[in-house]
């Protein structure tokens, strides 16, 4: 796995997700931005029926051959299935989970995207994982510090946060190195970008996401 490639389809999908923030923000219509399964406070009170309606639409499965992500009810998020099923998968990349918590301009998004490689050097996607958590969103965000390590169901990665002032907005991402068993690598990018009153919602859904999702190869 080329991590200059991995990085370079990072940030284009980091760009994609604030910018669908954004337009959300400015015109206080739906946002349409990439967001994933994750969670705030509990979940046991969802009921069945909307709990499978909404895992079926917010998520679709990995490529074959390619890591498959479990991520945690969220108790208050809404599936965006628009979103998730706006682009095909390409040899590289897949969306595999969008969801979204409030409307704009209150709103939060987190996507799930896999980035993967069946050759390379495995530890270009602990390079890769590492580029993906320190890019910048936008110009005009501010990193809290540099990527912190982050683990996911015994696979390590990098985390990182950002704000974004002139924009109203704050940016939290998660990107997690999964080794292939026949060299190579995989990246799972978890983006999130929220309202600043909505930073709280998406804090804690970050949160579950890094200690409840499971990663299989």
């Amino acid at each position: 796995m080329k991590s200059t490639t991995l990085y370079g389809h990072a940030a284009g999908v980091a760009a994609l997700v604030l910018s669908l923030a954004l337009a959300g923000c400015g015109a206080g219509t739906k946002t349409e931005a990439n967001s994933t399964t994750t969670a705030t406070a509990a979940t046991s009170s969802i009921a069945a029926s909307a709990t499978g309606s909404a895992q079926a639409e917010s998520t679709k499965p990995s490529p074959a051959g390619w890591p498959t992500v479990t991520l945690p009810e969220l108790q208050s998020w809404s599936a965006d299935p628009e979103t998730l099923n706006a682009d095909a998968a390409s040899t590289d990349s897949a969306d595999v989970a969008a969801i979204q918590y409030g409307k704009a301009p209150d709103n939060a998004a987190i996507s799930v995207t896999l980035f993967n490689s069946a050759t390379g050097d495995p530890n270009d996607a602990n390079k890769a994982a590492q580029e993906m958590a320190e890019e910048t969103l936008l110009d005009g965000c501010v990193s809290q510090g540099p990527a912190e390590p982050s683990t996911i169901s015994g696979f390590s990665g990098f985390k990182n946060f950002e704000t974004c002032e002139q924009k109203n907005l704050i940016a939290a991402r998660i990107a997690i190195a999964v080794p292939g068993d026949n060299g190579g690598g995989s990246v799972i990018l978890i983006n999130g970008t929220a309202s600043s009153t909505q930073a709280t919602a998406l804090a804690e859904a970050m949160d579950r996401i890094e200690s409840e999702a499971t990663i299989t190869r």
